[in-house]
């Protein structure tokens, strides 16, 4: 088995000239390497016809064939491939109805196969280069349109256009402290309006933007015109009205916020619009006994931004499974000792890998053989060879899906964290991982607090807008390794790997002033919050379990010591 054993180089956005060389250079393998694979064909047939029960040779024979019928198209030789996937359908139904004729007739077929493969596919190959640069472009361009764009890391602005400066200001002040560069026109400016198209950034305009009406309308087709841009366009306004919906629909609006805008929800707007969160590289778990296959669709996966790990054993699947945790298994059907669909049954035994999406990559072109794996298991079934776009859209939509139901289960509603129980599962993961690898790891719990005073002066509705801004915040300023969850009420908990108790007070002390400075609006008035925060560092005498609690502990000294501060454990 390997993991990322894919070079560094093809990582997302890497110049197509490294997936070009990588696939260039397993075809010239593959070329090279043809000759033994007829040979090795051979001696399984002779083996077979002079064996008293030919059964198991004519299986390896079988599986043989099925991978030069996969691999042969996708090296460059369609002929070879058909004729190998021809064969392979006949020894399929000799292993059925196996007889001495029968067998007879299968060596001749076999044999003529074989020495057709040893003179003729030279003139039946068709080098990829050509091919192997589209594949590189598409998975560049599948790489790209994830959500981990280098832009993710510039500055984002907000253009702002509204007469009401005092309110737009109000509300701008809270979108710089998440990461925002908010520039306001509350008059259209003699000078024109400057945009910087390099600088990823969202039009905020209101509908009535200048003089009332619809005019905000005008004003966002003329900047549009004006500077050939393409960004995000919001529109605000006082009219909830289906017409005034419908307009700004109709001027290409990607949202309407009706006034009084709240800041937080404008903020998770903004942050969808301009992608703001990085996307997790998706994990692939390959499995397929041929290394050459294994190798040139690792090569396209991982070049699309994907984590791979490629098991060639199926022996090993059910340790790699634990060791890496992916999110889709890609495997063939046919390998030695254990097939595909045994595979895939063995796997939904665990109710671990109940969710986790199965798809067959295979050559079988047999309908009643697909709807077998399907029925084991599996949620789709690809054929060999398959097109680059269409195995990176397969595969990624598998495994949005299966982030979205996750997502669905694992998250709070409200914050979109991890739930309590999640949050625990993920600690326990880590301490294990912090003992493997001898690293690092911290725990912090954090409270706002008087939360029950805010509920009882401004009312739940502020209480959730103060709760999500938190949220906001912390998944915002923290890493994304770091692993945040609401862990009930207005408890939150952060587990940090690889960071030490002293670094972790110094992050969280620094969001603790950020959150401090927001400022939350009701009906009641306007109002900001602390919280309160205690962090402590694994040790591996602790388990998880005793890590909560001793980082319960250290809240309620930092809590006892005035709040408003992030304490690690004393005593």
């Amino acid at each position: 088995m390997a993991r990322n054993n894919v070079p560094s180089e093809l990582a997302a956005g890497a110049p197509n000239t490294a997936l070009l060389d990588k696939l260039q250079e397993l075809e010239r393998r593959y070329v090279a390497g043809l000759a033994e694979k007829f040979d090795r064909m051979q001696e399984q047939l002779e083996a077979a016809l002079k064996a008293e029960n030919p059964q198991e040779h004519l299986v390896n024979l079988h599986r043989q064939m099925h991978t030069l019928a996969g691999s042969a198209g996708t090296f460059g030789f369609p002929l070879l491939g058909d004729k190998a996937h021809q064969v392979e359908a006949s020894i399929k139904d000799a292993l059925v109805h196996l007889t001495p004729t029968r067998l007879t007739s299968l060596a001749e077929e076999v044999r003529a196969m074989l020495a057709w493969g040893r003179i003729d596919p030279k003139n039946d190959h068709l080098p990829q280069t050509e091919q192997h640069v589209a594949l590189a472009k598409s998975a560049y361009v599948a790489a790209s349109s994830r959500g981990d764009s280098k832009n993710a890391a510039i500055a984002r602005k907000v253009y702002w256009f509204d007469e009401d400066a005092t309110a737009v200001s109000n509300i701008s002040l809270q979108l710089t402290f998440f990461g925002y560069q908010v520039e306001i026109f509350s008059h259209w400016p003699r000078e024109g309006v400057k945009i910087d198209p390099n600088v990823p950034a969202v039009l905020l305009i209101d509908i009535g933007f200048p003089g009332g009406g619809m005019a905000g309308i005008e004003t966002a087709a003329a900047l549009r015109l004006q500077h050939h841009l393409t960004f995000p366009l919001v529109f605000t306004g006082s009219d909830p009205s289906f017409d005034a919906r419908l307009a700004v629909v109709r001027a290409g609006g990607d949202s309407y916020f009706t006034k009084p805008v709240d800041a937080v929800t404008l903020t998770d707007r903004l942050d969808i619009l301009l992608k703001v969160e990085k996307k997790r590289p998706y994990r692939i778990l390959l499995v397929d006994d041929d290394h050459f296959s294994a190798e040139y669709y690792g090569a396209l996966l991982s070049n699309a931004g994907m984590e791979l790990c490629i098991v060639e054993d199926p022996q090993k699947l059910l340790q790699e499974m634990a060791a890496f945790s992916p999110e889709l298994v890609l495997m063939d059907i046919y390998m030695p000792d254990c097939n595909g669909i045994e595979l895939a049954k063995v796997l939904r035994q665990d109710n671990l890998y109940l969710e986790i999406p199965i798809v067959f990559l295979s050559t079988e072109s047999n309908f009643g053989k697909q709807l077998d794996a399907i029925a084991s298991g599996a949620d789709d079934f690809i054929t060999k060879p398959i097109a680059p776009d269409h195995l990176l859209l397969s595969v990624s939509n598998r495994v949005e899906r299966y982030r979205k139901l996750r997502d669905l289960i694992m998250r709070d509603s409200l914050t979109g964290l991890f739930k309590h129980s999640t949050i625990k599962e993920h600690l326990e993961r880590e301490c294990h991982r912090a003992i493997a690898a001898k690293t690092a790891l911290s725990l912090a719990m954090i409270d706002i607090d008087h939360f029950k005073i805010v509920n009882d002066n401004y009312g739940h509705v502020a209480g959730d807008q103060v709760i999500r801004s938190l949220s906001h915040l912390l998944r915002q300023r923290m890493r994304r390794c770091d692993i945040i969850g609401r862990y009930g009420g207005e408890e939150f908990a952060v587990i940090m790997p690889e960071t030490t108790v002293d670094d972790a007070v110094k992050v969280l002390d620094s969001v603790r002033q950020v959150f401090l400075n927001i400022r939350h609006y009701s009906a009641k008035g306007e109002f900001s919050c602390s919280f309160s925060a205690g962090v402590v560092e694994f040790s591996e005498e602790a388990d998880g379990k005793n890590m909560f609690l001793r980082a319960d502990q250290a809240l309620y000294q930092a809590k006892g010591n005035g709040r408003n501060r992030v304490q690690k454990l004393l005593g």
